[in-house]
C-alpha cells in the first residue's frame, strides 16, 4: 500500500457513471429534480455514515426514478 494512505475505517463508494445518463425529467412532467428528489452524497454525509457502521452505498438505476 502506498505511504500516506490512511484506511482507518471502511472504504465505501458508488459507481456514479449512471448519473451522467440521467435525463432531465425522467418521469412525465419532470418530477425528478436534483437536490429535491435525489442527490449525490456529499463527503460529510459519507463520512458520517461510515463512522456509524454504514458500509454499502447504492445508486438507483434509471428505471427506478
Amino acid at each position: 500500500m502506498p505511504t500516506g494512505i490512511n484506511l482507518s475505517g471502511l472504504a465505501i463508494g458508488t459507481n456514479l457513471s449512471g448519473m451522467e445518463w440521467a435525463k432531465p425529467g425522467l418521469r412525465y412532467g419532470q418530477s425528478t429534480q436534483p437536490n429535491l428528489n435525489f442527490t449525490v452524497p456529499r463527503a460529510a454525509d459519507v463520512a458520517y455514515l461510515a463512522a456509524n457502521g454504514y458500509g454499502k452505498n447504492r445508486l438507483p438505476i434509471q428505471w427506478e426514478l
